[in-house]
């Protein structure tokens, strides 16, 4: 990615309408609606050229003009401009991840922006320097997503399981396989369907390989965590619906989430991790100074660009979101509404309260007026 003097070259072509992002969450889809959807996204990328994170939980799509074959489908929800932008930096940070902060997510947006030309380019860049400033500003120790493990115990209200099974290869089973061993879990096993690649990482974590056959038995009284991504082979299938059975606890990471017997053990999914990990206050409050940071970040490279109007217009509307905020979050501690509704709301209607005004202070070449502006609504607010 370029670096971040070269992020700020060119912001100000990324304004609307050369910064789209389509975002769709993967927790609710049933197989035959993801199997639709990635259809769209990957002619998105092919036909178009787009950017796409995908994660656990969520697909995107980023590009530098409308694609009209997402805006119109259903599942998508999209945000062009700074609003576009700010959101891929808040998602490179981590403040969108099931696990706050988790390292991986940076790396995978800048490998979907790795092949990028152009404005789009430019899109990917500014929001990863935004993202890196926020992480640089937060303190924490910057988890990987070996921390859903820990997620879905303290869901399952579970101690340290005496032994984990891990179906997968992949990076998310490296990382599960490792934290199972940083909390003290006594065995820990892979299994997958390529037998030559799950002994090959079974030896690189010092763990056990288990066959596709003997899973049942090595799942009996284990923490099963189903984390590989497609459609299984029939006998893998076989074999973990035979393991689940026995198993103590099942942590499904797949999308869409696993079909289960009536009498599988206990089922936590990705819905039931990424609804607890929005509940915890510490987690709030560390995705809030995240998203935070980032978007600031995005905001003051746009400001840079601008004339003396327009950089005020972008300092007032900074200041009124602020204000937003703050009381979509106060108001949160008093009630159980939906958090995200209230955010969306409350935006949508500070954006078109404020579009005239800002309109007409963007446009000004008033020193006058421009100085009045700031002097009544900044400096008067303190």
């Amino acid at each position: 990615m370029a670096t971040d003097a070269n992020a700020d070259l060119r912001l100000e072509s990324l304004a609307p309408p050369r910064a789209h992002a389509y975002v769709a969450s993967l927790n609710t889809v049933s197989g035959d609606e993801l199997a639709a959807l990635m259809r769209l996204v990957v002619h998105a990328r092919i036909a178009d050229s787009a950017a796409v994170v995908s994660t656990c939980s969520r697909v995107e799509v980023y590009a530098a003009r409308e694609l009209d074959s997402l805006r119109l489908a259903a599942g998508f929800r999209h945000l062009q401009g700074l609003d576009a932008i700010e959101h891929l930096a808040a998602v490179a940070a981590g403040a969108e991840s099931i696990v706050v902060g988790e390292t991986d997510v940076l790396a995978q947006v800048r490998a979907a922006f790795g092949a990028a030309t152009g404005d789009l380019r430019q899109f990917g860049d500014v929001a990863v320097a935004a993202a890196r400033e926020a992480r640089a500003h937060v303190d924490f120790t910057a988890p990987d997503a070996g921390r859903q493990l820990d997620l879905a115990l303290a869901l399952a209200a579970a101690g340290t399981p005496e032994s984990v099974t891990i179906v997968g290869t992949g990076a998310m089973a490296r990382h599960l396989a490792r934290r199972s061993q940083e909390i003290g879990v006594g065995r820990v096993s892979v299994c997958g369907r390529h037998s030559r690649r799950a002994a090959s990482l079974a030896g690189e974590l010092g763990v056990e390989h288990v066959s596709v056959e003997a899973l049942p038995r090595a799942g009996a009284g284990a923490c099963l965590i189903l984390a590989f991504k497609g459609v299984p082979s029939a006998s893998l299938r076989k074999a973990i619906v035979a393991a689940a059975r026995c198993a103590g606890l099942v942590v499904d990471l797949t999308m869409p989430s696993f079909e289960w017997p009536a009498e599988t053990a206990a089922v936590i999914d990705l819905e039931a991790l990424s609804q607890r990990s929005h509940e915890q206050p510490e987690d709030l409050r560390l995705r809030e100074e995240l998203r935070a940071i980032a978007v600031d970040a995005v905001r003051r490279k746009h400001q840079d660009s601008l004339t003396d109007g327009a950089a005020l217009a972008v300092d007032l509307y900074r200041h009124i979101e602020q204000l937003r905020v703050a009381e979509v979050l106060r108001a949160q501690t008093h009630c159980d509404e939906d958090r995200e509704l209230a955010d969306r709301v409350s935006k949508a209607i500070v954006k078109k309260l404020f579009h005239t005004y800002g309109k007409a202070l963007r446009a000004s070449d008033d020193p006058s007026l421009i100085e009045m502006t700031r002097q009544f609504f900044l400096e008067a607010a303190g």
